[in-house]
């Protein structure tokens, strides 16, 4: 074999050689060294998010070949389920990690070499491109270096065989926004359409269809992956994406999309950008990533057993949590013309032991149509309607508050703990919850709900330029006080600090959420100064602060009261 390719995240890959090494659990599910995922190159080879994007595939029984295989983080989840697996890593540092990530696999054999030299006379079921195809105008050198790839990982498969491709998309809705090409690490770079010389590219879905069908792909399925493919949290499917494009906007931007690495400011919220292509009908051509399904017949058999949960079953949707004791994932089937949810615990067979405070109330529910409350918010704060922004909230709480109510007290019914926007859709003017997941065992107040149903659209109060109150502690306590209950801030933050730490093991400090509630608001606030109908000057609030201007003469001033006063 040729030597291996000059590509690494420096030496940062010596040190999670060193963490797989020290670790004493190596499965697929197994969040390796989760305490340093603060790290971004950490996270991303041994943080058990990054099998999500194939979690859904059926791979028993078959045989892979995986081309760029990196550290193993989707070796791993493969191997555990296929007959056999192949791995081709282009590097001798990431190889010997991804032996340690295998080492107690006997069902695998790998090479170090670039996969353009690759050869063998074995015909396999599936051969896997996971975040590699990108790199082929870097790596092989041809005139057509993506195309050829393609039809070089061709080569490998059995006449039934399927290729899978999980890609980033070019057009992905965060790249609009303002996020940067994951490549270069600059805005705007691929929506620009790349550089002519070749090097690394990603490609829009269109663009990539018609390679694979370029390339004698007789057909290829598309599945939408949210986020993206690296931390996937989300996977559904075309024909969902397609019939249902409001929904699936909505699960698609339920997730933060990040700046790997970088801090980039968004130019605006992909929620209600994505919301507003669904509605023109073209959603999915702005999916952040895709996982591409390329099978050399129409009616394959490996695509049909690697799919069969969405062709046997009707799922249409996989949604992961991440981070809890127990992770869940909820399936949207689609059945007798029907939609419905259902939740299962994504490794059931390693249940941790959680807390008492609290159970977990799985149950199948319909696919509620309608508007998102958490939408339709973001919308009316966004476009500074705050009249109807804060006219929706009374409405919903004082929903909640008879829904929900024992006995005409403070006191809720504990399955409202999970009634947040997120979970209420509105249909012909009525709310309707959903996905009330918890059935905890402690008192819910109203104060309480209040503290907790803020927390969860904290960032919409930002686009209220003229907010009446200083801040979200000063609107909680009036919200409190309307709704015959007493604030208690501290009380509610330590309440929620300990229903994070059921859930997850961890949560938030009570710093962060005090923060969150005592930062100022209206920081950008600006009104003008007058004296007998004459323009003398006018007062800005920037954070804690006033900024007067008066006659061409500037003074601060520490800020204590509102604006208005």
């Amino acid at each position: 074999m040729a030597k291996d390719i000059s590509y690494s995240d420096g030496n940062i890959e010596l040190y999670i050689e060193k963490l797989l090494r020290e670790a004493t659990d190596l499965s697929s599910a197994t969040n390796i060294a989760s305490d340093k995922y603060n790290n971004w190159p950490i996270r991303y080879h041994l943080s058990s998010v990054r099998r999500n994007s194939v979690c859904h595939l059926n791979f028993e029984g078959l045989n892979v070949l995986e081309l760029g295989a990196g550290m193993g983080a989707i070796s791993r989840f493969i191997a555990e389920k296929a007959n056999h697996l192949t791995v081709v890593e282009g590097t001798q540092q990431r190889f010997n990690c991804l032996k340690l990530r295998l080492r107690d696999l006997k069902n695998w054999d790998g090479f170090v070499c670039n996969y353009q030299d690759f050869k063998t006379d074995i015909k396999y079921d599936v051969v896997c491109f996971f975040g590699v195809l990108e790199y082929a105008g870097r790596y092989i050198k041809n005139e057509s270096p993506f195309v050829w790839a393609i039809k070089h990982a061709k080569e490998f498969l059995k006449p039934d065989g399927v290729l899978l491709i999980s890609i980033e998309n070019k057009n992905g809705i965060k790249y609009f926004s303002g996020i940067s090409e994951d490549h270069y690490g600059k805005s705007f770079y691929g929506l620009c359409g790349y550089s002519e010389i070749p090097d690394i590219k990603t490609f829009s879905k269109k663009e990539m269809i018609e390679i694979l069908t370029g390339c004698g792909f007789a057909s290829v399925e598309t599945h939408h992956l949210a986020p993206d493919y690296k931390c996937t949290r989300a996977v559904l499917t075309d024909e969902f994406v397609l019939k249902n494009p409001i929904i699936a906007a909505e699960i698609e931007t339920n997730y933060f999309s990040e700046d790997y690495g970088l801090k980039s400011s968004r130019l605006f919220p992909e929620r209600l950008a994505m919301n507003s292509l669904a509605k023109s009908g073209i959603l999915e051509h702005f999916s952040n990533s895709y996982l591409f399904i390329a099978s050399n017949s129409v009616l394959s058999t490996t695509k049909e057993k690697l799919l069969s949960r969405v062709i046997n079953e009707g799922v249409q949707g996989f949604l992961y949590t991440y981070g809890r004791k127990n992770d869940v994932v909820t399936e949207i089937i689609h059945k007798n013309e029907e939609y419905y949810t259902t939740k299962r615990y994504l490794n059931s067979d390693n249940i941790k032991e959680t807390s008492d405070i609290f159970s977990n109330c799985f149950s199948k529910e319909p696919l509620y149509k309608g508007e998102s409350l958490s939408w339709l918010l973001l919308n009316y704060a966004y476009y500074g309607n705050e009249k109807a922004f804060l006219d929706l909230l009374d409405r919903f709480f004082e929903f909640v508050f008879e829904k929900f109510s024992v006995e005409n007290s403070s006191v809720l019914q504990s399955i409202a703990i999970d009634a947040v926007a997120k979970n209420v859709k509105i249909l012909n003017g009525e709310f309707i919850n959903f996905d009330n997941e918890y059935c905890p065992n402690f008192e819910i107040r109203r104060n309480y709900f209040i503290f907790r149903t803020l927390v969860n659209i904290a960032d919409y109060f930002i686009y209220l330029e003229h907010f009446q109150f200083n801040s979200l502690n000063d609107y909680y306590v009036e919200l409190c006080k309307r709704y015959n209950d007493t604030p208690d801030l501290k009380s509610n933050i330590m309440q929620e600090i300990a229903f994070q730490y059921a859930v997850t093991g961890g949560g938030d400090q009570f710093e962060d959420y005090e923060k969150v509630f005592n930062k100022p608001l209206n920081k950008n606030q600006s009104k003008e100064i007058c004296f007998l109908g004459i323009r003398i000057g006018s007062v800005t609030v920037q954070d804690s602060k006033y900024k007067i201007k008066i006659f061409g003469i500037k003074f601060t001033y520490k800020r204590k009261e509102s604006i208005d006063d």
